[in-house]
């Protein structure tokens, strides 16, 4: 069978469209990529700059104790100090190409290793992995951010950490058996040992970026409610 040149000609046009449309969609592909990575290498920059003012809290308050001859405050807070970074280098190994339940439960692992508190993890959520990579980073670091305050802060030996839908609204509760966080003195700038308490101020900050509310509660121990509302579509 013999084409004709308009028969040919038609077919090259469409071979070059399809090809058109599959390199075009190669680009938006990368484009999201690069988007994605970009995101995350700010979000871990982010991270490791907030967790590094977490250890220089640590290493004020200890001078300030070494310089009273308190060893076991001293002791605490280098204590505290070490487990900071430890935290802090399990937190930037975090491998981003695995889901973000597998995510969340590798982050609790570190936090379990490094401060010696059990926790538990219920994830109730089909649609996580279609949310925003920016959106779930930073409900990411609000995680780290407040285990980071219970772990200095409360005394607690067991949290727990539910991920929930309902509806389009996504929900983050953040609990633990503690002696309770006193929200109102740690929303002042500093506190009587010279440590600045910047963690539930970055936590408002964070949720408020992406649309949330965040809801703080004492009720046998502390308890930090966060919901992000039609973030589901």
């Amino acid at each position: 069978m013999i084409f004709s040149y308009d028969a040919l000609l038609y077919c090259s046009l469409i071979l070059s469209f399809i090809a058109g449309v599959v390199i075009f969609y190669k680009i938006i592909v990368q484009k999201n990529e690069l988007f994605k990575l970009k995101t995350i290498n700010d979000q871990q920059v982010k991270i490791s700059r907030e967790l590094h003012d977490g250890v220089a809290q640590d290493l004020a308050a200890l001078k300030i104790y070494l310089n009273k001859s308190d060893k076991e405050k001293s002791d605490f807070y280098a204590d505290q100090a070490l487990k900071e970074v430890r935290y802090l280098i399990d937190s930037m190994h975090l491998d981003w190409s695995k889901s973000f339940a597998s995510i969340v439960r590798e982050n609790l692992e570190n936090f379990e290793t490094n401060f010696g508190i059990k926790s538990e993890l219920l994830i109730v959520s089909d649609n996580l992995e279609i949310i925003d990579s920016e959106v779930l980073v930073e409900l990411l670091r609000v995680l780290q951010e407040a285990l980071s305050n219970i772990a200095r802060h409360s005394g607690a030996d067991f949290v727990s950490v539910k991920i929930t839908e309902v509806g389009r609204d996504l929900n983050l509760i953040i609990k633990d058996n503690g002696k309770g966080i006193d929200f109102e003195s740690l929303k002042e700038s500093s506190s009587g040992d010279g440590k600045k308490h910047y963690g539930l101020k970055n936590i408002v900050a964070r949720v408020e970026e992406i649309g949330g509310k965040v809801e703080f509660k004492n009720e046998g121990g502390s308890t930090i409610a966060i919901c992000i509302e039609n973030i589901i579509r």
